[in-house]
């Protein structure tokens, strides 16, 4: 077993979805599979370069948003290691108003979209991690449209460190103001606004691109009822450090 391999079978119990596969099936998976470690955060995934076919990601975090033709940017969910980037490769209308950057960098596994295909009619736990995902997408996106509208900018920030850090396992989150307004759809000064109150009430110490979080279940009072909702229909608990 080559160096590859070895890497790929310690990350895959990391994500959730490749974590289902039996060892039988993930056999046949290896020889589809490539280990890759995304560095360029904000980098368009859908350029095609960093990503030749599905992303299970492991330690990096993703993040789905729509453009509008004047610059607007507005994220609908992020997707970490409890999920998979690039499921409509899986059918054969294919969708281009969807980007996907790296929001925080990491590992990932990537599969060839025509192996997953046939995948998919092989394996029965497979597929139905999959439908799972799928249904806690579309559940999440509708969520995400009800926080832009019915909560406070301090409770959507608070939410975005949270979501985060249950991701990657840590306790900072290498985010700046710019970065998490892009990712909210809103101007850079209500984000700093809002992560210095955060910071005067001793929740986070804020960094050079780095939010250090000192009370995370003091945080989570801060958040919006959306955390702790998205957190439980995503499985976050579950997942491995």
């Amino acid at each position: 077993m080559n160096k590859n391999q070895v890497a790929l079978d310690r990350h895959k119990t990391s994500n959730s979805i490749t974590r289902v596969v039996d060892s039988t099936h993930w056999l046949s998976w290896l020889h589809h599979a490539k280990l890759i470690h995304f560095t360029h955060r904000g980098s368009d995934i859908t350029a095609g370069a960093q990503s030749p076919g599905l992303i299970f990601p492991t330690t990096a975090i993703f993040s789905y948003s729509s453009a509008s033709p004047t610059g607007g940017l507005a994220e609908s969910t992020l997707v970490g290691n409890e999920g998979i980037v690039g499921l409509w490769l899986l059918s054969p209308k294919t969708i281009s108003t969807v980007g996907i950057s790296l929001q925080t960098p990491g590992f990932g596994i990537v599969i060839a979209a025509d192996f997953l295909h046939r995948e998919i009619s092989h394996s029965s736990e497979f597929r139905q991690a999959l439908l799972n995902h799928a249904n806690a997408s579309v559940w999440y996106a509708t969520q995400t449209c009800f926080c832009y509208r019915h909560h406070t900018i301090e409770q959507q920030v608070s939410k975005t460190i949270l979501l985060t850090l249950l991701r990657t396992g840590r306790d900072e989150v290498q985010m700046s103001h710019q970065m998490i307004a892009g990712v909210l759809g809103i101007r850079r000064e209500a984000v700093s606004k809002a992560l210095e109150h955060l910071q005067k009430l001793n929740l986070i110490e804020q960094k050079r691109c780095c939010i250090v979080v000192r009370q995370p279940t003091a945080l989570a009072s801060e958040a919006c009822e959306c955390y702790p909702l998205i957190r439980a229909q995503l499985g976050y608990s579950l997942l491995a450090a």
